[in-house]
């Protein structure tokens, strides 16, 4: 059961890491100021990673299996038709290995503004 916790959640991590690095990308080349972006980011990630979890938690709470198997909840990020995919393809990595993706991939744009800023406040002296 947690199997799907773990790879719905890292699926709205990754989709709005994907969502953000153009922007914060383009802050940091530009010279301004990311902190704030960065930060809706993070808690943009998890937001989306508890939304797409939403199904799962319908079922841990008794709701008939018609309910949160429906096509509507494809809404939450597509969480049947990623059911249906595991039930063929299994999950614990993809699930895993989502995760780490996405929040590596948070902490390297993290490292990648501040190695920048510090270099530029460096060199502007």
């Amino acid at each position: 059961m947690m199997l799907n916790f773990v790879i719905h959640f890292a699926s709205g991590m990754a989709l709005t890491t994907l969502l953000f690095s153009p922007l914060i990308i383009k802050d940091i080349i530009l010279g301004k100021r990311t902190a704030r972006l960065i930060s809706k980011m993070i808690i943009g990630s998890y937001l989306l990673g508890l939304f797409a979890m939403t199904p799962n938690v319908l079922r841990m709470l008794g709701v008939p299996p018609s309910v949160y198997t429906h096509p509507l909840m494809n809404i939450f990020l597509l969480h049947p038709l990623v059911e249906s995919s595991l039930k063929v393809h299994g999950g614990m990595l993809i699930g895993s290995v989502l995760f780490m993706c996405s929040s590596t991939a948070q902490y390297v744009l993290i490292l990648f503004a501040l190695i920048i800023s510090k270099s530029r406040h460096f060199f502007a002296q």
